[in-house]
């Protein structure tokens, strides 16, 4: 299965996805992630030195745009489970994500090049 740009859009739309998404990232299970947290463990597992394959400026653009929205949407205050939708639902997270994810640079994704990513992204 590859998956297109306007795949990725989709699935990102999806509350279901977002949801299960964000729980991988809130470990106490609290509903509410501080910005900090989230924003460090996301910098801190695409730092990593697996990302030799992936296009480091495509990362760090991505990252921008995610802690940019996430200040945007959320002010100073912690990330629902809502307002991690609408912060990888934005367009601008959409196309920088398909970037990442899109390790041959074909415009498409494949299932395990989707899976590695967001394995990646919440790992601790």
């Amino acid at each position: 299965t590859r998956f297109e740009k306007r795949h990725v859009e989709q699935i990102l739309q999806r509350r279901d996805f977002n949801g299960t998404l964000f729980s991988l990232f809130d470990m106490e299970n609290t509903g509410s992630l501080p910005q900090t947290v989230f924003l460090d463990q996301l910098k801190s597992s695409l730092s990593l030195g697996e990302l030799n394959w992936r296009d480091r400026n495509e990362v760090s653009e991505f990252v921008d745009i995610i802690e940019m929205v996430t200040f945007l949407v959320c002010k100073e205050d912690d990330i629902t489970v809502s307002q991690f939708s609408q912060i990888f639902g934005c367009k601008g997270c959409s196309d920088k994500l398909l970037a990442c994810m899109d390790t041959d640079k074909d415009g498409k994704v494949t299932l395990e090049e989707f899976m590695a990513f967001i394995t990646l992204i919440t790992s601790r």
